[in-house]
Protein backbone atom coordinates (compact mmCIF):
# COMPACT_ATOMS: atom_id res chain seq x y z
CA UNK A 1 0.00 0.00 0.00
CA UNK A 2 1.11 3.21 -0.59
CA UNK A 3 1.93 6.05 1.16
CA UNK A 4 -1.28 8.15 0.70
CA UNK A 5 -3.46 5.37 1.06
CA UNK A 6 -1.67 4.70 5.10
CA UNK A 7 -4.57 5.21 7.62
CA UNK A 8 -2.36 7.29 9.59
CA UNK A 9 -0.94 8.96 6.68
CA UNK A 10 1.02 12.40 6.89
CA UNK A 11 -0.33 15.70 5.93
CA UNK A 12 0.95 18.35 3.89
CA UNK A 13 2.73 21.56 5.35
CA UNK A 14 1.09 24.92 5.35
CA UNK A 15 2.30 28.04 3.47
CA UNK A 16 2.82 29.40 6.96
CA UNK A 17 4.68 26.54 8.19
CA UNK A 18 6.73 26.80 5.43
CA UNK A 19 7.34 30.45 6.28
CA UNK A 20 7.94 29.56 10.39
CA UNK A 21 10.86 26.88 9.19
CA UNK A 22 12.46 29.81 7.39
CA UNK A 23 11.89 32.39 9.43
CA UNK A 24 13.42 30.43 12.30
CA UNK A 25 16.54 29.39 10.37
CA UNK A 26 15.33 25.78 10.00
CA UNK A 27 15.71 26.01 6.41
CA UNK A 28 18.13 29.12 5.12
CA UNK A 29 21.41 29.79 3.41
CA UNK A 30 23.15 31.33 6.36
CA UNK A 31 23.94 27.50 8.12
CA UNK A 32 25.33 23.77 7.05
CA UNK A 33 22.37 22.42 8.39
CA UNK A 34 19.72 24.39 7.27
CA UNK A 35 21.26 24.88 3.57
CA UNK A 36 21.15 20.76 4.11
CA UNK A 37 17.86 21.00 4.52
CA UNK A 38 16.58 23.83 2.57
CA UNK A 39 18.21 21.95 -0.65
CA UNK A 40 16.44 18.79 0.79
CA UNK A 41 12.85 20.56 0.91
CA UNK A 42 13.41 21.83 -2.30
CA UNK A 43 14.53 18.96 -4.43
CA UNK A 44 11.42 17.12 -2.99
CA UNK A 45 8.93 20.40 -3.58
CA UNK A 46 10.09 20.95 -7.13
CA UNK A 47 11.61 18.12 -8.39
CA UNK A 48 8.62 15.49 -6.95
CA UNK A 49 10.92 13.65 -5.00
CA UNK A 50 8.54 10.76 -3.34
CA UNK A 51 11.06 8.52 -0.75
CA UNK A 52 13.96 8.98 1.45
CA UNK A 53 15.70 6.10 -0.50
CA UNK A 54 15.22 8.44 -3.54
CA UNK A 55 17.27 11.17 -1.63
CA UNK A 56 19.63 8.78 -0.16
CA UNK A 57 20.21 7.17 -4.03
CA UNK A 58 20.68 10.61 -5.07
CA UNK A 59 23.89 11.42 -7.24
CA UNK A 60 25.71 14.93 -7.18
CA UNK A 61 25.74 14.59 -10.89
CA UNK A 62 21.89 14.23 -10.65
CA UNK A 63 21.54 17.71 -11.00
CA UNK A 64 22.52 20.28 -13.07
CA UNK A 65 22.78 24.08 -13.48
CA UNK A 66 21.52 25.45 -16.42
CA UNK A 67 20.51 28.86 -18.61
CA UNK A 68 17.73 29.29 -20.46
CA UNK A 69 17.64 31.24 -24.06
CA UNK A 70 16.37 34.41 -22.22
CA UNK A 71 19.21 34.16 -19.79
CA UNK A 72 17.02 32.95 -16.45
CA UNK A 73 18.89 30.14 -14.58
CA UNK A 74 16.94 26.63 -13.56
CA UNK A 75 18.00 23.36 -12.07
CA UNK A 76 17.29 20.34 -14.01
CA UNK A 77 17.26 17.20 -12.42
CA UNK A 78 17.51 13.82 -14.27
CA UNK A 79 15.56 11.06 -12.28
CA UNK A 80 17.06 7.81 -11.25
CA UNK A 81 15.57 4.78 -11.28
CA UNK A 82 12.41 4.61 -8.43
CA UNK A 83 10.10 1.55 -7.04
CA UNK A 84 7.56 2.91 -9.52
CA UNK A 85 10.00 4.16 -12.33
CA UNK A 86 12.21 1.55 -12.69
CA UNK A 87 13.53 2.38 -16.13
CA UNK A 88 12.22 -0.99 -17.71
CA UNK A 89 9.15 0.34 -19.05
CA UNK A 90 9.46 3.68 -21.46
CA UNK A 91 6.07 4.78 -20.68
CA UNK A 92 7.51 5.45 -17.03
CA UNK A 93 10.06 7.95 -17.87
CA UNK A 94 8.46 11.45 -17.31
CA UNK A 95 7.95 13.30 -20.98
CA UNK A 96 9.10 17.12 -19.16
CA UNK A 97 12.06 16.59 -16.97
CA UNK A 98 11.75 18.15 -13.72
CA UNK A 99 13.20 21.49 -13.22
CA UNK A 100 13.44 24.30 -10.78
CA UNK A 101 13.56 27.98 -11.73
CA UNK A 102 15.23 30.66 -10.39
CA UNK A 103 13.10 32.67 -7.70
CA UNK A 104 13.68 36.01 -8.25
CA UNK A 105 10.88 37.28 -6.01
CA UNK A 106 12.61 35.91 -2.79
CA UNK A 107 16.51 34.88 -3.04
CA UNK A 108 16.42 33.87 0.75
CA UNK A 109 14.29 30.82 -0.32
CA UNK A 110 15.41 30.24 -4.20
CA UNK A 111 16.20 26.80 -5.08
CA UNK A 112 19.14 27.75 -7.35
CA UNK A 113 21.24 30.18 -5.20
CA UNK A 114 21.25 27.98 -2.86
CA UNK A 115 22.37 24.83 -4.95
CA UNK A 116 25.15 27.27 -6.10
CA UNK A 117 26.30 27.95 -2.73
CA UNK A 118 26.19 24.42 -1.75
CA UNK A 119 28.20 23.96 -4.62
CA UNK A 120 30.38 26.19 -3.43
CA UNK A 121 30.60 24.97 0.11
CA UNK A 122 30.98 21.21 -0.27
CA UNK A 123 34.43 19.82 -1.01
CA UNK A 124 35.78 19.79 -4.36
CA UNK A 125 37.14 16.20 -3.72
CA UNK A 126 33.89 15.25 -3.16
CA UNK A 127 31.57 16.73 -6.24
CA UNK A 128 32.58 14.24 -8.81
CA UNK A 129 29.41 13.07 -10.52
CA UNK A 130 28.92 9.84 -8.72
CA UNK A 131 29.53 10.83 -5.17
CA UNK A 132 26.39 11.46 -3.20
CA UNK A 133 24.53 14.54 -3.36
CA UNK A 134 23.86 14.96 0.42
CA UNK A 135 27.09 15.64 1.93
CA UNK A 136 27.41 15.85 6.20
CA UNK A 137 27.80 18.81 7.96
CA UNK A 138 30.78 20.06 9.83
CA UNK A 139 30.22 19.55 13.36
CA UNK A 140 32.61 22.41 14.28
CA UNK A 141 31.34 24.57 12.08
CA UNK A 142 31.39 27.77 13.98
CA UNK A 143 33.74 27.25 16.53
CA UNK A 144 37.03 25.22 15.46
CA UNK A 145 36.65 25.43 11.68
CA UNK A 146 34.98 27.47 9.07
CA UNK A 147 33.98 24.11 6.96
CA UNK A 148 30.76 23.87 6.06
CA UNK A 149 30.53 20.08 5.26
CA UNK A 150 32.82 17.46 5.25
CA UNK A 151 33.32 14.74 2.86
CA UNK A 152 31.24 12.01 4.38
CA UNK A 153 27.57 11.08 3.15
CA UNK A 154 24.77 11.76 5.19
CA UNK A 155 22.87 8.98 6.59
CA UNK A 156 19.55 7.53 5.86
CA UNK A 157 18.33 8.15 9.56
CA UNK A 158 18.97 11.88 9.50
CA UNK A 159 17.75 12.49 6.18
CA UNK A 160 14.66 10.65 7.24
CA UNK A 161 14.26 12.92 10.67
CA UNK A 162 14.62 16.05 8.78
CA UNK A 163 10.89 17.25 9.06
CA UNK A 164 10.52 16.08 12.60
CA UNK A 165 13.47 17.78 13.72
CA UNK A 166 12.92 21.50 11.92
CA UNK A 167 8.86 21.38 13.32
CA UNK A 168 10.11 20.46 16.43
CA UNK A 169 13.21 23.39 16.80
CA UNK A 170 10.39 25.42 15.36
CA UNK A 171 7.37 25.09 17.55
CA UNK A 172 5.14 23.59 15.20
CA UNK A 173 4.38 20.69 17.17
CA UNK A 174 0.24 20.27 17.36
CA UNK A 175 -1.78 17.49 18.62
CA UNK A 176 -3.36 15.45 15.64
CA UNK A 177 -1.41 16.80 13.19
CA UNK A 178 1.11 14.49 11.98
CA UNK A 179 4.31 15.86 10.01
CA UNK A 180 6.54 13.94 8.45
CA UNK A 181 9.41 14.05 4.98
CA UNK A 182 6.12 13.12 2.92
CA UNK A 183 4.44 16.42 4.15
CA UNK A 184 6.92 17.87 1.44
CA UNK A 185 5.24 16.35 -0.97
CA UNK A 186 2.16 16.53 0.00
CA UNK A 187 2.53 20.04 0.10
CA UNK A 188 3.37 20.20 -3.22
CA UNK A 189 0.38 17.92 -4.78
CA UNK A 190 -2.17 20.44 -1.94
CA UNK A 191 -0.55 23.49 -3.09
CA UNK A 192 -0.78 22.92 -7.36
CA UNK A 193 -4.41 21.53 -6.41
CA UNK A 194 -5.18 24.94 -4.27
CA UNK A 195 -3.95 27.47 -7.47
CA UNK A 196 -6.11 25.28 -9.59
CA UNK A 197 -3.54 23.98 -11.97
CA UNK A 198 -4.47 21.36 -13.94
CA UNK A 199 -4.20 17.58 -12.85
CA UNK A 200 -2.38 16.75 -16.22
CA UNK A 201 0.31 19.21 -15.32
CA UNK A 202 0.72 17.95 -11.79
CA UNK A 203 1.23 14.81 -12.99
CA UNK A 204 4.62 16.03 -14.86
CA UNK A 205 5.66 17.50 -11.81
CA UNK A 206 4.86 15.01 -9.11
CA UNK A 207 5.89 11.71 -11.42
CA UNK A 208 2.45 10.47 -11.14
CA UNK A 209 1.34 7.73 -13.53
CA UNK A 210 -2.76 8.29 -13.38
CA UNK A 211 -5.08 11.00 -12.02
CA UNK A 212 -6.41 9.01 -9.22
CA UNK A 213 -3.39 8.92 -7.33
CA UNK A 214 -3.20 12.67 -7.36
CA UNK A 215 -7.04 12.78 -5.75
CA UNK A 216 -5.70 10.32 -2.82
CA UNK A 217 -3.50 13.93 -1.60
CA UNK A 218 -6.47 16.43 -2.17
CA UNK A 219 -7.62 18.15 0.41
CA UNK A 220 -9.66 21.05 1.11
CA UNK A 221 -7.83 23.89 2.76
CA UNK A 222 -9.13 26.46 5.47
CA UNK A 223 -10.11 28.73 3.18
CA UNK A 224 -12.16 26.76 1.03
CA UNK A 225 -13.73 25.02 3.92
CA UNK A 226 -14.70 28.69 5.63
CA UNK A 227 -16.19 29.71 1.70
CA UNK A 228 -18.64 26.35 1.80
CA UNK A 229 -18.86 27.20 5.41
CA UNK A 230 -20.30 30.48 4.69
CA UNK A 231 -22.58 28.85 1.47
CA UNK A 232 -24.47 26.44 3.86
CA UNK A 233 -25.12 29.18 6.62
CA UNK A 234 -27.20 31.10 3.75
CA UNK A 235 -30.48 30.76 2.60
CA UNK A 236 -32.17 32.03 -1.14
CA UNK A 237 -35.13 33.65 -0.90
CA UNK A 238 -38.26 32.30 -2.62
CA UNK A 239 -38.39 34.36 -6.01
CA UNK A 240 -41.91 34.83 -7.06
CA UNK A 241 -42.77 36.02 -10.50
CA UNK A 242 -43.47 39.73 -11.04
CA UNK A 243 -47.32 40.23 -12.67
CA UNK A 244 -46.74 41.44 -16.51
CA UNK A 245 -47.36 45.31 -16.69
CA UNK A 246 -49.32 46.34 -19.56
CA UNK A 247 -46.18 48.09 -21.24
CA UNK A 248 -44.49 44.58 -21.27
CA UNK A 249 -47.50 43.66 -23.51
CA UNK A 250 -47.33 43.24 -27.51
CA UNK A 251 -48.98 46.34 -29.55
CA UNK A 252 -52.42 46.13 -30.61
CA UNK A 253 -53.05 43.75 -33.25
CA UNK A 254 -56.48 42.86 -35.10
CA UNK A 255 -58.26 39.80 -35.50
CA UNK A 256 -60.50 39.37 -38.67
CA UNK A 257 -63.51 37.11 -37.82
CA UNK A 258 -65.69 36.54 -41.28
CA UNK A 259 -67.95 33.93 -42.88
CA UNK A 260 -66.87 32.21 -46.12
CA UNK A 261 -67.71 33.87 -48.97
CA UNK A 262 -70.24 32.15 -50.39
CA UNK A 263 -72.68 31.29 -47.27
CA UNK A 264 -72.24 34.76 -45.79
CA UNK A 265 -74.84 36.27 -44.38
CA UNK A 266 -75.56 40.12 -44.32
CA UNK A 267 -74.13 41.93 -41.74
CA UNK A 268 -78.07 42.51 -40.16
CA UNK A 269 -78.39 38.58 -39.49
CA UNK A 270 -75.38 38.04 -38.30
CA UNK A 271 -73.92 39.39 -35.13
CA UNK A 272 -70.59 37.34 -35.63
CA UNK A 273 -69.46 38.85 -38.58
CA UNK A 274 -67.03 41.59 -37.55
CA UNK A 275 -63.39 43.10 -37.37
CA UNK A 276 -62.84 41.96 -33.77
CA UNK A 277 -59.77 44.91 -32.52
CA UNK A 278 -57.54 43.75 -29.57
CA UNK A 279 -56.03 46.32 -27.82
CA UNK A 280 -53.55 46.72 -24.95
CA UNK A 281 -55.21 46.44 -21.91
CA UNK A 282 -59.11 45.92 -23.64
CA UNK A 283 -61.26 44.14 -25.90
CA UNK A 284 -64.58 45.19 -27.74
CA UNK A 285 -66.81 43.47 -29.82
CA UNK A 286 -70.24 43.70 -31.54
CA UNK A 287 -70.60 39.97 -29.63
CA UNK A 288 -68.64 38.56 -26.48
CA UNK A 289 -66.27 36.23 -28.66
CA UNK A 290 -63.62 36.65 -26.34
CA UNK A 291 -65.38 34.29 -23.90
CA UNK A 292 -64.99 31.58 -26.40
CA UNK A 293 -61.09 31.79 -25.10
CA UNK A 294 -59.67 30.77 -21.66
CA UNK A 295 -58.55 34.27 -20.86
CA UNK A 296 -57.29 37.80 -22.39
CA UNK A 297 -55.78 37.54 -25.93
CA UNK A 298 -52.45 39.23 -27.01
CA UNK A 299 -51.50 39.35 -30.34
CA UNK A 300 -51.99 37.00 -33.30
CA UNK A 301 -53.91 36.90 -36.44
CA UNK A 302 -57.06 34.51 -36.30
CA UNK A 303 -59.48 33.73 -39.09
CA UNK A 304 -62.89 32.13 -38.06
CA UNK A 305 -65.63 31.23 -40.44
CA UNK A 306 -69.23 31.53 -39.23
CA UNK A 307 -71.64 29.39 -41.61
CA UNK A 308 -75.69 30.18 -42.41
CA UNK A 309 -77.78 27.34 -41.79
CA UNK A 310 -78.27 25.19 -44.54
CA UNK A 311 -81.45 25.76 -47.07
CA UNK A 312 -83.47 22.72 -46.95
CA UNK A 313 -83.71 23.32 -43.00
CA UNK A 314 -84.35 26.93 -43.59
CA UNK A 315 -87.70 25.78 -45.90
CA UNK A 316 -88.72 22.98 -43.24
CA UNK A 317 -88.99 25.83 -40.92
CA UNK A 318 -91.19 27.91 -43.27
CA UNK A 319 -93.16 25.24 -43.96
CA UNK A 320 -93.85 24.89 -40.31
CA UNK A 321 -94.89 28.41 -39.39
CA UNK A 322 -96.78 28.87 -42.39
CA UNK A 323 -99.22 25.76 -40.88
CA UNK A 324 -99.43 27.32 -37.62
CA UNK A 325 -100.91 30.18 -39.08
Amino acid sequence: MGKGNKPNKAQAVTDEEVDRLFNTGQMGIKHPDALLRMMWFQNTVHFGMRTVTEHVNMKWGDIKLCTSKSGTQFLQYSERATKTRTGANPGNVRDVPPRSWKNLEDPSRCHVLAYIKYKELRPTKYSAESDPFYVSSNTCFGTKSSKWFKSQPVGINKISSFMKLMITNAGLTEEGRRLTNHSARRYLLQKLSDEDISDNKIMQISGHKNIASINEYRKINNEQHQQISGLLNKTKPVKRAAPVESENRPPNCEVQFQQSEAQALPLSQSSTAMSYRLGSATTNSTSNISSIFGGNVYGGNFTINVYSPSEAKQSRLDNHNDAEA
